[in-house]
């Protein structure tokens, strides 16, 4: 399959692209107004969400991530919970819910002392 065959729900073997796409859309951002606040331009900001050739270097991904009130850590569990639940996909609400209450935990998670923190890890097994 050639790179602009790719299946639009892949960025790569990922659908992070898809999932920005989803979070774009449910917050409300047009893709130019995503991109400027990013400092990309829409055109590579539309090839990565689409999963093609060509789209965004990974360090933008970052400044994404937080232009659409996530961060990079909830991105990657989303896409492993999309690995699990690939109907998460055609459910924008949900995927976006998600993404708020893992930025919401490792929010929490951060608040905590330096020893509440290392009670959590080893409960986790982390």
């Amino acid at each position: 399959i050639g790179m602009r065959q790719r299946s639009i729900k892949t960025l790569g073997d990922s659908p992070i692209g898809t999932v920005l796409r989803a979070l774009r859309e449910h917050r409300g951002l047009s893709l130019e107004e995503t991109a400027r606040l990013v400092g990309v331009s829409a055109g590579n900001l539309s090839r990565t969400e689409r999963g093609l050739f060509g789209g965004l270097h990974p360090r933008h991904l970052d400044r994404i991530a937080g232009v659409l009130g996530t961060n990079m850590a909830a991105l990657h569990a989303l896409v492993e919970a999309i690995a699990v639940e690939p109907d998460l996909l055609d459910d924008a609400g949900e995927l976006v819910a998600r993404a708020d209450r893992l930025a919401g935990v490792q929010r929490a998670y951060l608040k905590l002392s330096r020893k509440r923190r290392q009670a959590v890890d080893r409960l986790l097994d982390i």
